[in-house]
């Protein structure tokens, strides 16, 4: 397998464990006219990109030249025909992890801990016991790379899928049940190979370092920093009130996910496309108290899968055209995201659907990214 590209359909599956109305007034360009029914350049692309992508809902939202662009397709559910705006919220899967992966960046930075920690410098051996290589621990480093041997999946999850918001009883007692008797792999840090199991185990241990939830370690480390104001792991009462539906890629409707700190920081935050803009410029290299951690997370610190590379959970994957994107995608039970930017281009990338039909969704990001100028 040759690329994220190529294998996010395996990753969005993993973390999946983890017909569009196009009106004239469903798209809108925060940096345009008003008329929305005009022949915009832009809004014409990617009309024609997207179209046909999401049989529900879908927000694209584009950074180019420095300007915020939105495009709104299709309804919030099936039964509330009010097109998804920038406030709606949706879940992004697999983003999360770009999330945790900043987050051990600016707890490097600021020397609360080193990357080159082993696992067992904060969870004792005697609740877990992780497999050695050549005699040496797996470190946060090995968690944040995929390079950890780990699988990809703990081996006691299986029982729980038949149940609406699967993951949702799942606890750190189980995962430590599951590493504890597992085999690694491959031996840690000879490849790369995508571990929901070793990235929910890596934002576990940040939140016993900081002695927090993971909710209010993200919260104060990067949405409130960054004027995240309607992002959360947990819904509140007032985004359920503006949540869209979310639905499987046979669109049937589907609960919303939970889950205890032994996999939240793996897969489980909410957001807003206009949170996720705050996001996407912070990565790009925005002036912000976390310019540096971002700068080290979304860096090419070693060789992922062949033709990309990885930092701390953020991929750069080389594309056909020679351009450079770095990016992440995800999904749950009944969502879709993607974010991403071009090192060539300086064009940025948020995709949000409550449709999780990745198979047309997934090569979505990586065609507007290497056609929009």
């Amino acid at each position: 397998m040759r690329s994220i590209k190529n294998l996010s359909t395996v990753i969005l599956r993993l973390s999946g464990l983890f017909s569009v109305v196009f009106l004239c007034g469903s798209f809108i360009s925060f940096s345009s006219p008003a008329d929305m029914c005009g022949p915009d350049p832009l809004k014409v692309r990617i009309s024609t990109i997207v179209k046909g992508k999401s049989k529900v809902g879908l927000l694209v939202g584009l950074i180019k030249d420095g300007k915020r662009h939105v495009f709104r397709y299709g309804r919030r559910s099936l039964t509330d025909n009010r097109v998804p705006d920038g406030d709606t919220v949706f879940e992004i899967g697999s983003i999360t992890k770009t999330f945790t992966g900043t987050i051990l960046a600016d707890m490097v930075l600021k020397k609360e801990l080193s990357d080159t920690d082993p696992v067992s410098k904060f969870i004792p051996q005697d609740t877990l016991k992780l497999p050695l290589t050549d005699g040496k621990e797996i470190t946060l480093r090995d968690l944040a790379q995929h390079v950890s041997g780990i699988p990809a999946m703990p081996d006691n999850i299986p029982d729980l899928l038949t149940r609406p918001n699967p993951l949702s009883g799942y606890t750190p007692e189980m995962m430590f049940q599951s590493l504890n008797r597992c085999k690694l792999d491959f031996p840690t840090g000879s490849r790369h190979s995508y571990s929901n199991s070793g990235f929910g185990l890596l934002a576990y241990i940040l939140t016993v370092k900081s002695e927090k939830t993971y909710e209010q370690l993200v919260t104060d480390r990067i949405f409130t920093p960054l004027g995240m104001t309607n992002s959360t792991v947990e819904l509140t009462e007032k985004q359920k009130k503006n949540i869209s539906t979310g639905y499987s890629f046979l669109v049937e409707e589907q609960p919303y996910w939970t889950a205890t700190d032994i996999l939240s920081g793996s897969g489980f935050i909410k957001s807003t496309l206009n949170d996720m803009f705050l996001y996407l410029e912070a990565v790009m290299g925005k002036e912000t108290v976390l310019k540096q951690a971002f700068g080290i997370a979304s860096s090419e610190l070693r060789d992922g899968y062949p033709g990309t590379w990885i930092g701390y959970g953020w991929y750069t994957e080389l594309m056909k055209n020679g351009e450079k994107i770095v990016c992440h995608n995800g999904a749950t039970g009944g969502f879709y995201a993607f974010i991403g930017f071009s090192k060539s281009t300086g064009v940025g990338l948020i995709i949000l659907s409550n449709h999780k039909n990745y198979r047309e969704l997934d090569p979505l990001g990586y065609e507007i990214l290497t056609k929009i100028r």
